[in-house]
């Protein structure tokens, strides 16, 4: 306990003492990040033609919008809904 009579929050962590699955992932990061740019790339590539673009995966693609475009270009097919 502390002078206000609280117990201190417990220390960080040490990387060391991680569990094996976060330690994985910190040491994937690198990896995900080509494969994250890898298809932005490719997206945008498809979706050029249809003048839309996408910056950042989880916020471009998080609406549906740019989402229904890329499907339907790689569909060559309209969806038959309107969508807002």
């Amino acid at each position: 306990m502390n002078s206000s009579g609280y117990e201190d929050a417990a220390p960080a962590e040490d990387a060391e003492e991680l569990p094996a699955a976060e330690k994985e992932l910190a040491e994937d990061a690198p990896w995900k990040k080509i494969q994250q740019n890898t298809f932005t790339r490719w997206c945008n590539e498809h979706l050029k033609c249809v003048n839309k673009s996408i910056g950042d995966l989880q916020r471009d693609l998080g609406d549906g919008l740019r989402l229904i475009a890329l499907l339907e270009v790689l569909s060559q097919k309209k969806m038959g809904r309107k969508h807002h």
